[in-house]
């Protein structure tokens, strides 16, 4: 049977029993597996993975049907980059107006810096324009950039093909016709660092006027917002956590007891060094904590950190070595540059050159060795900065099966981070 046919059958099955499809008897999970898998089959994408592909060059990776994870529906891919998600909703919803699902679709394609995002319950398809930064209150069309009606599927196969097909992304069309962001529209690595900074500002100057010492003032702001950013993506990616960041605002006149519990159980189930030490959440006022945690999460948030590339953790490390408080004569806080590191460039490595390098790097050590073998290796980054290409060795298929011990070395006093939370076996140390 041809695509058109089989395009044509689903839109004549969906007409047919239309009311019952729309009601709230029918829901998501069958509305994927009837008719948005085999829609997508029609544009090219191999959902099932019948090519046989490994894990890691999967054309689509597609998210349990019957638990909400947190994540995109489908993740389409090319040669194990993601290119572009597809948010998938039951069609009771209403996509073309239902402001909730366009936030989610939005956050998602705008944490993962992607071009566009597919939103979908069959009887639309919504393509947003994925580097315009959502915010709660837009309007629906808002950095939409087409709609279909499933009665133009057939007419507009083409048109749509054009925008989101296998043969037009993996062709290099899709780049061409989505170009880089610029102008206006806000990246999700700069929105969040400047958000970043605004706390230290904030947190700087309510220590500052306590009476901490500068010096002091740096340490522990940056400590502080390390803790927070950790365990807060750790929620979203699923690892163990006492309990999530909001909760402990549930009460305000117990945010800094429940904060409190919160790190000693994160330092004792990740052993990092990270939450050890004093805390400085009992000098500060709640409000200024329930300000910062607010500000990850839903509705103030567009951020979905499991979908942030990991490379913005060394952004935000190389952001505290060069960057650090200061008072200016006006007694008022002020970020400025280290002296130490002025005329100097510190730049990320982008991740799909970090994953070329890892590849080709190991992939001569670990052909032809047993699991044991392999995890008595052991791999050095002598100038690690921000740890991105540790993270990566860490995350590779072979080490998460089968478990490496990284270590770096610089000029720099050490501490130690446990990643067995991702692999189980790997143990580092990075520059702090």
């Amino acid at each position: 049977m041809n695509t058109i046919k089989k395009i044509e059958n689903l839109i004549t099955k969906f007409n047919y029993n239309i009311n019952y499809y729309k009601s709230d008897k029918y829901n998501e999970s069958s509305c994927r597996l009837e008719f948005i898998d085999i829609l997508l089959k029609c544009l090219g994408w191999d959902v099932s993975n019948e090519s046989g592909k490994p894990p890691q060059l999967r054309e689509v990776i597609v998210e349990d049907y019957n638990i909400e994870t947190g994540r995109p529906d489908y993740s389409m891919r090319l040669s194990g980059i993601s290119k572009f998600f597809v948010e998938a909703k039951k069609p009771a919803i209403d996509v073309t107006s239902h402001v909730p699902s366009i936030f989610q679709a939005r956050s998602y394609g705008w944490s993962a810096k992607h071009k566009i995002v597919v939103l979908t319950n069959f009887e639309y398809i919504l393509i947003y324009d994925a580097s315009v930064m959502p915010q709660p209150d837009d309007n629906p069309d808002v950095a939409l950039i087409k709609k279909y009606h499933y009665t133009e599927y057939v007419k507009k196969f083409n048109e749509i093909s054009m925008l989101i097909s296998k043969t037009f992304v993996y062709s290099g069309e899709f780049d061409k016709n989505f170009p880089e962001i610029t102008g206006q529209n806000k990246q999700v690595d700069v929105v969040f660092l400047n958000q970043i900074n605004e706390w230290r500002l904030k947190l700087g100057q309510y220590l500052y006027d306590k009476g901490y010492d500068i010096d002091i003032v740096n340490d522990v702001t940056q400590d502080f917002i390390n803790q927070i950013i950790f365990i807060r993506i750790c929620e979203d990616r699923n690892l163990p956590v006492y309990r999530k960041l909001i909760e402990t605002i549930n009460d305000i006149n117990k945010i800094k007891k429940e904060l409190n519990k919160l790190f000693i159980q994160a330092e004792r189930r990740y052993n990092s060094g990270l939450f050890t030490g004093d805390y400085i959440i009992f000098d500060l006022e709640n409000n200024i904590i329930l300000d910062i945690i607010e500000k990850l999460y839903y509705p103030k948030s567009p951020y979905v950190f499991n979908l942030i590339e990991s490379n913005l953790l060394g952004q935000i490390y190389e952001m505290f070595l060069v960057q650090r408080l200061s008072v200016d004569d006006s007694e008022r806080i002020i970020l400025k540059e280290k002296k130490e590191n002025r005329n100097r460039s510190i730049v990320t490595t982008p991740i799909e050159i970090v994953k070329y390098i890892v590849k080709k790097s190991l992939s001569s050590l670990i052909n032809g060795k047993t699991p044991s073998e392999i995890k008595k290796l052991k791999i050095a980054d002598i100038a690690c900065g921000s740890g991105i290409f540790q993270r990566w060795i860490s995350l590779s298929e072979q080490a998460v099966k089968r478990g490496f011990q990284t270590s770096c070395c610089c000029n720099r006093p050490m501490r130690s981070l446990n990643f067995s939370m991702i692999t189980g076996r790997i143990s580092a140390t990075r520059a702090i």
